[in-house]
């Protein structure tokens, strides 16, 4: 039924804007280093993961549950996923190097991983359409076939922004450019007659669109010379932002015809039963049911008060970071054995000769004090897009999805214990000022579970 697959189109859509924009922003920040740029780039990044790695995952495993054919989807999505993680973080550390020559030739290893991802997404809504049995499914097609399209014209868009932006471009660029570019505009045409008559009209219109007639122009073109765009690589990507904004506004259409078919759909079931044996069957229920409602929803009250009241004791034991990295959206679905490589950075931290510092407190008093200390601490950690793992006494263990966000935290941490020995000798001049070490380290580590059915922890190694 058309119900099982509520919200997969939208998610899938979102997923393949998400992942285009951060193809388009990678080459930005690869070709034009910058602050700007690399936070455009940082921000296109969480946008794909949670659009991706979060949503469209969870949305897939909902539907696994009562399709069974969607599960194998499920699984190479998330496997792509950690895949695309780790050519990102080989990407960032020959970016953060400087070494910008080998940082484009990672960006054709990290893409492959990109358009790997867009075509498993919008290959997805292809099978929905072999298994839903209605009218909506020819939709579902149209969905996949325009959001292909949109994703080509966004590599068009990404290669001949990086083109456009050298004084000597290499034979691989001018490749690259004039390739996605033929492709994209291939697609489009094709797209146009293989849709149904509604979405046919959509996609016609928007060939017809100025700015859309403009796009093809120029990317015919490449250079354009004489003309206002010429090697400019701003007014290129002003040129082709209008046109990839409306094919989204054309696919959030499709969205809406799916909801139109299923909701009227629905509604004629509904009055076929109405109109039948469905009021008198309704008001009789009514009767019988009233006062057990009212008991059944109390009790209904009581238990989800409680329910959501575990949850949130349970939420600060559950390292959500390490479940959502190795692609788990619920802490149920945890394994013992189970791991995955990941590119992480790994932070240790540690007070210094703490057995001088806590010399003269009891107890009660040192725990209060590290708590407050650690407090301190995991709120720093917290952000810069870190998640404390362990607690050990003294000791604080971090992991980060990049280094430079773990060093920005070591920098941070260390600044904040100045301010705390400040605060700390104004109330009380005896006190030992304390010091911390941190130590930072980045690698492809095995990210896993360890431990048996009864004990299991999260941890990096």
């Amino acid at each position: 039924a058309v119900e099982s697959f509520n919200g997969l189109a939208a998610e899938v859509s979102n997923c393949v804007s998400a992942m285009s924009l951060e193809d388009y922003r990678v080459f930005d920040a690869v070709y034009h280093p910058s602050g700007s740029t690399r936070q455009a780039y940082t921000d296109a990044r969480a946008e794909t993961d949670l659009m991706c790695d979060v949503r469209l995952l969870t949305e897939l495993r909902s539907i696994a549950i009562k399709h069974e054919e969607f599960d194998a989807n499920r699984d190479t999505m998330a496997r792509a996923i950690r895949q695309l993680n780790i050519q990102r973080s080989l990407m960032l550390e020959t970016l953060d190097a400087g070494n910008y020559t080998l940082a484009r030739e990672r960006i054709e290893t990290m893409r492959v991983e990109l358009e790997d991802i867009i075509f498993r997404a919008t290959n997805t809504i292809a099978r929905v359409a072999a298994v839903v049995k209605s009218e909506t499914s020819r939709y579902f097609v149209d969905l996949n076939l325009v959001g292909i399209t949109r994703a080509k014209l966004w590599f068009a868009a990404a290669t001949g922004s990086a083109y456009l932006s050298v004084t000597n471009a290499t034979k691989a660029e001018i490749i690259a450019f004039t390739g996605n570019a033929a492709t994209a505009e291939s697609a489009s045409k094709s797209v146009e007659a293989a849709t149904s008559p509604a979405v046919a009209e959509l996609v016609a219109r928007w060939h017809r669109l100025p700015a859309t007639l403009a796009m093809w122009e120029v990317m015919r073109g490449v250079m354009y010379r004489g003309a206002s765009v010429s090697f400019d690589k701003n007014d290129f990507n002003d040129v082709m932002q209008r046109p990839l904004a409306e094919l989204r506004a054309i696919e959030a259409t499709i969205v809406d015809f799916i909801a139109e078919a299923r909701a009227s759909r629905n509604a004629v079931l509904s009055n076929g039963v109405l109109l039948g044996v469905g009021l008198l069957l309704s008001a009789i229920a009514a009767t019988l049911l009233a006062r057990q409602q009212i008991k059944v929803q109390g009790v209904l009250r009581t238990q989800m008060e409680r329910v959501e009241k575990t949850k949130g004791a349970v939420a600060a034991f559950v390292p959500r970071f390490f479940l959502n990295k190795m692609g788990y959206t619920s802490i149920t679905q945890v394994r013992a054995g189970e791991s995955t490589n990941v590119a992480l950075a790994m932070l240790f931290s540690d007070i210094r000769r703490f057995t001088t510092v806590s010399e003269g407190m009891c107890s009660s008093e040192l725990f209060d004090w590290v708590q407050g200390y650690f407090q301190r601490m995991t709120a720093i950690v917290e952000s810069r897009r870190g998640n404390v793992n362990q607690f050990i006494g003294d000791a604080m263990f971090a992991v980060f999805s990049t280094c430079n966000d773990a060093l920005q935290c070591a920098i941070d941490m260390q600044a904040d214990v100045q301010q705390l020995n400040v605060q700390r000798l104004c109330a009380d001049e005896t006190v030992v000022p304390i010091e911390i070490g941190v130590g930072i380290h980045h690698d492809v580590v095995a990210l896993g579970i360890l431990g048996d059915e009864k004990r299991h922890t999260c941890t990096a190694i």
